[in-house]
């Protein structure tokens, strides 16, 4: 923890150097203008998800749509929105995009603890992380995908550790729960096979936490947020950018339902795969599994969201650099590196991410694991 620290006050100096020269109206084509929108709104003890309340406040930013923008996220996610509502615009963005960094850094570092990287592997690992495409994707946007990735994987660290305080950090996870479909059943069955009572504890504490501060912001919030959310600005008629909504706005445009297909298929699958290493699972290693698979069949995600299979990715990269090469592997990994170079170059050429292009990457990160995965196996079958 000690090397991290002064990398992010460098980062965090070079944000607060940079943000007197941005003009504050182009926060508004960033997702952070409805974010501090909805802050500032319940800090007045206003509807966070009022259309017509959001709208001046994310115009005042620059906002280019004619149509307003509410957060999806459920109202449990308020909190994290109250700190920045405080702020003036520019500086709010500033932090968020300070905390953005640190949220980053810390993920990466708890990766390197947990995974076993070693000091002669530092430079494959800092390219792996900053040269991740949906890291430059989330910084970019100004999305909370930090949020996610940081939940994951104090979760992680805090497994085996600490059970409530591994539960409490599912709450940044709950964010945006539809990501981790398969998480949430495997992790269900785990806590009632186990009898992990006090994961589930620290879980729910949590949220009910979190919850009950936006009740106290807006008593009808959970009310506000499903007509705000699914009546006002119902996701049906909107093309999603994931497999599942470019599936659907193919060959089943007026079927909704079908959307959630892959995830109910995916609980299924997650179910099995629980059961048949349920004698020796490991979060670390099963449970990193579990994410490449939940970006391919989630209903609703977009490209800055996937920022959260970074740890599965990086673990992929120790076990690439620590098997054997063949040359059946180097065509593999040459034509995946080419994949994510390809979506590396989009997010820095700016292409639009509503636009649906980016919507085979989730088979490129699920690529990556099954070639790792395979290896890494192969590798302890032959020492054995």
């Amino acid at each position: 923890m000690k090397r991290i620290v002064p990398l992010v006050v460098v980062a965090i100096a070079c944000i607060l150097l940079i943000v007197p020269h941005i003009d504050p109206l182009t926060l508004g084509k960033r997702d952070f203008a409805f974010y501090w929108a909805a802050g500032r709104l319940a800090l007045q003890q206003h509807n966070p998800y009022d259309h017509a309340a959001i709208q001046p406040l994310e115009q005042s930013l620059g906002f280019p749509g004619e149509h307003p923008i509410v957060p999806r996220e459920p109202p449990w996610f308020l909190w994290t929105t109250l700190p920045f509502g405080m702020l003036p615009p520019m500086w709010a963005w500033a932090i968020w995009l300070s905390f953005s960094v640190i949220s980053l850094m810390v993920s990466a570092h708890l990766c390197w603890r947990l995974q076993g990287w070693q000091s002669s592997d530092r430079r494959m690992f800092v390219c792996a992380t900053w040269l991740f495409a949906p890291v430059l994707a989330c910084l970019s946007s100004s999305q909370l995908g930090f949020m996610l990735l940081l939940g994951v994987m104090l979760f992680m660290w805090f497994e085996g550790r600490s059970d409530f305080w591994a539960g409490a950090s599912l709450l940044l996870m709950a964010i945006k729960p539809q990501l981790f479909s398969i998480i949430w059943v495997v992790l269900l069955l785990w806590v009632m096979d186990r009898k992990r009572w006090s994961v589930a504890f620290g879980a729910l504490s949590a949220l009910a936490f979190a919850s009950g501060i936006a009740i106290l912001i807006d008593s009808n919030v959970f009310a506000n947020w499903y007509r705000g959310v699914f009546i006002e600005e119902p996701i049906a008629p909107l093309l999603i950018p994931s497999l599942a909504g470019i599936f659907r706005a193919l060959f089943f445009r007026r079927a909704l339902w079908m959307q959630f297909v892959p995830a109910a298929l995916g609980m299924a699958w997650g179910v099995r795969y629980y059961l048949r290493n349920r004698e020796n699972w490991n979060w670390r290693t099963h449970g990193l599994g579990l994410l490449p698979v939940c970006l391919l069949v989630t209903p609703y995600e977009w490209f800055s969201d996937e920022v959260i299979v970074l740890p599965a990715l990086l673990q992929v990269a120790l076990w690439l650099r620590r098997s054997k090469r063949t040359n059946g592997r180097r065509v593999r990994q040459v034509a995946l590196v080419c994949l994510s170079g390809l979506l590396l170059v989009m997010v820095v050429s700016q292409v639009p991410m509503p636009s649906g292009v980016y919507f085979w990457s989730a088979l490129v990160w699920y690529g990556w694991w099954r070639l790792g995965r395979r290896e890494s196996l192969s590798s302890a079958a032959a020492i054995e």
